[in-house]
């Protein structure tokens, strides 16, 4: 009796820490609806697991299982597609974001971000949105770590290159070219 309270504890414990980044998460590929769904089936996963078979690294998994759902979900409805991994992240707030900040450098950089491989832009959003480290992502991902270093290395160059290059682009105000 006492290991499952234990457990239940453990269990409370990792939805109230990770639910809503969870749901942050996987929102960006999926409705909210679906998204609450599969947060909820990773935690029913976690408990099944157990904290001997993953403690000391739960967000990892739950990120783990949450984008193979996700991503599962997303192949089927992109079933006539070439690429399944061509997913795009949703900001649904991002037009009006973009008209209240209007700051054509982060437009910039999100069009440089769009344009990189899916791998890469999943890899920079776990680095630099959610803050993992390179040995987490190649958990949450499956990817070597060598690999995650190469993927984030490509991308900031990229990053990089581009905003340079718009930089040394002209201005345009109206009809007039602004040096």
């Amino acid at each position: 009796m006492g290991a499952i309270v234990a457990k239940e504890e453990w269990l409370n414990l990792q939805v109230d820490k990770f639910e809503s980044k969870l749901l942050g998460y996987v929102r960006r590929f999926v409705t909210m609806e679906i998204a609450q769904e599969i947060v909820q089936d990773a935690f029913l996963r976690l408990w099944e697991e157990g904290p001997a078979k993953v403690e000391g690294r739960e967000l990892q998994w739950l990120y783990c299982v949450c984008r193979n759902m996700a991503f599962n979900i997303n192949k089927k409805a992109l079933k006539g597609s070439r690429n399944a991994f061509e997913l795009t992240e949703r900001r649904p707030n991002d037009s009006i974001e973009l008209k209240l900040v209007k700051l054509e450098q982060i437009d910039s950089v999100y069009k440089i971000i769009g344009s990189l491989s899916p791998q890469a832009q999943e890899v920079i959003r776990f680095r630099f949105v959610d803050g993992f480290a390179y040995k987490e992502i190649a958990e949450i991902t499956g990817h070597s770590l060598s690999y995650v270093g190469v993927l984030i290395h490509e991308a900031i160059a990229k990053v990089r290159h581009g905003m340079e290059e718009e930089e040394s682009q002209p201005i345009k105000v109206g009809n007039e070219t602004v040096e």
